[in-house]
């Protein structure tokens, strides 16, 4: 079955097809010169995103956030959403 975009995302095989796409860009920098050079810069900024933290921890912290600046402006809270968590 094929993963979804997200599924991708999440998956720790990310950052080897960043890495392969990234061999492949520098490549075509030494062949074809530096025309391909802003390929190669994207997919290092890529990689590095990558390896800082995972998407559900940053989702997780945004949340949070959200949930602070509403409880300070007195607004209604967000549900809890460790009840929709698997198991």
């Amino acid at each position: 079955m094929r993963k979804t975009p997200l599924e991708l995302m999440e998956s720790p095989l990310l950052i080897e097809r960043i890495e392969g796409a990234l061999v492949v860009a520098a490549y075509l920098v030494v062949r074809h010169g530096p025309k391909f050079a802003p390929i190669v810069e994207r997919l290092e900024r890529e990689l590095e995103a990558a390896r800082r933290e995972d998407p559900v921890a940053r989702a997780q912290r945004i949340l949070e956030n959200f949930r602070e600046r509403a409880r300070a402006q007195g607004s209604p809270p967000l549900p809890d959403l460790t009840l929709l968590e698997e198991a």
